[in-house]
């Protein structure tokens, strides 16, 4: 069904949780820092399940951040916000940026 699709059609909007907004925020101010730095991002990879998705930012230094959608599916068919969950190595690289 997906094939039948042109490309940039939009199926529809939901917005994001304001909990996941704010992680959001967090997240790019942490991936401006590192550009600051000189570590230069090299690939930006989405991952889709029937249950989760995760989207990974990986970097010229080996690291990566990454986010999680947890329950997408069942979210998205209930009509309600998005929600977004920073990963592990994410949320220990803030702590460690201080941010």
């Amino acid at each position: 069904a997906l094939y039948s699709l042109s490309p940039g059609e939009v199926l529809g909007n939901r917005g994001l949780a304001e909990a996941s907004v704010a992680a959001l925020r967090r997240l790019r101010a942490l991936q401006e820092a590192r550009a600051s730095q000189g570590i230069r991002l090299v690939q930006t990879v989405a991952m889709v399940g029937d249950r989760d998705a995760r989207m990974e930012w990986r970097y010229s230094d080996r690291s990566r951040l990454g986010v999680w959608f947890r329950g997408w599916a069942e979210g998205l068919r209930a009509g309600g916000l998005i929600e977004v969950e920073l990963d592990l190595r994410t949320r220990g690289a803030l702590i460690a940026a201080g941010l």
